[in-house]
């Protein structure tokens, strides 16, 4: 937890400010130790002390579950409370999440409180992971590695996509997951071109290509992997000349990730590959995003990026091709970055997997 501190308190040295107010659930739980998703609950982190200002509800809890943090009980006004403690401090300019304080929040601070407000980007703060993080992320990919081979076993024609959206999660928690770290995406044959699409009551039948997008929560880590397999048997070969070249498009993306280079080029070698077969105009998304405490941390595997890729990042690689009318196919890993390259975490093969 004191690394985790330090970084957020190189972000208060780099603004010149002498404390930070964390309102995000991820930032909260980073710096705070309790996990807690309501808005109830606030952090704020200093030169010297990390408080975490609670009510009733999570008192107990932020005692039994939280350590070198300062548990301040609030009952009707909070603002008191935070005046105190920036008194005590003698604090008069604070940071605030640029990307997560509410309004009335912002206003109450301002009238009840006195305290100058500083907007602080936080991007990345949290990228790359420490030992503790990593073992729930290598967990979490377990369980969704564990799922896949049962999904093999499971899914045969006339199941509906909802039906096989529910035995993913299901499988899931059994296997030891909290809970989906997304809603599970199952979308098969002419559906597979809508790349977020939602399972519907469509029944799966022979030769379709299904897309199963789905991740698990360890711990509030989350992973997230993509297959696409195939029903029965292909018989459409333009979906399996578009498999072969989203599967090449993911391993081109691999290859090039290494320490000390821009994410963009990740993007980049995906997008490439793809271009060059044919098909760029129906890659309409980003090749990947960080993970970890969110589905979608906010390291942003997209062509435009110059983060700097770093040892023990963790993203997801996940090119993908959609033709309306026709269908569609992903191939996504989590990757972790290693020393001189990267470990692919998602062990499910890549193979393209034809269910008899």
């Amino acid at each position: 937890m004191k690394e985790r501190v330090e970084k957020f308190r190189r972000v208060l040295e780099k603004n010149n400010l002498k404390g930070i107010f964390l309102t995000s659930y991820e930032n909260k739980y980073y710096v705070g130790g309790l996990r807690d998703e309501s808005d109830d609950t606030y952090v704020l982190l200093t030169k010297y002390n990390v408080y975490l200002f609670v009510d009733a509800r999570y008192y107990e809890r932020a005692i039994k579950e939280t350590e070198d943090v300062k548990v301040v009980l609030f009952t009707r006004n909070f603002y008191e409370k935070i005046k105190e403690v920036l008194e005590l401090e003698e604090i008069k300019e604070i940071g605030f999440e640029d990307k997560n304080m509410r309004v009335f929040l912002y206003n109450n601070l301002l009238k009840n409180v006195g305290v100058k407000l500083t907007p602080v980007d936080l991007t990345n703060v949290r990228a790359v992971k420490d030992a503790i993080e990593l073992f729930y992320l290598r967990k979490a990919v377990s369980i969704v590695d564990s799922t896949f081979k049962q999904i093999k076993k499971y899914v045969k024609p006339g199941l509906k996509e909802i039906e096989i959206k529910d035995f993913v999660e299901s499988t899931m928690k059994k296997l030891g997951a909290e809970c989906p770290s997304f809603d599970t995406i199952v979308v098969s044959g002419k559906n597979g071109s809508m790349p977020h699409g939602i399972a519907t009551n469509k029944r799966v039948t022979a030769g379709d290509f299904i897309t199963i997008d789905f991740g698990a929560k360890y711990k509030g880590y989350c992973s997230d992997i993509t297959r696409t397999i195939v029903l029965d048997k292909v018989k459409n070969k333009q979906m399996k000349e578009i498999y072969d070249v989203v599967l090449n498009a993911n391993l081109a993306a691999i290859k090039a990730v290494k320490p000390g280079i821009k994410i963009g080029e990740v993007d980049k070698a995906a997008r490439d590959y793809i271009t060059s077969k044919g098909y760029g105009e129906y890659f309409t998304h980003s090749t990947g995003h960080g993970i970890g405490l969110l589905i979608h941390d906010e390291l942003g595997v997209y062509l435009t990026s110059e983060v700097i890729i770093e040892e023990n990042m963790v993203f997801t690689i996940e090119p993908g091709i959609y033709v309306p009318g026709l269908g569609g196919v992903r191939i996504e890993d989590d990757i972790l970055v290693t020393k001189n390259g990267c470990e692919i975490l998602t062990k499910s093969s890549k193979k393209l997997t034809i269910i008899k």
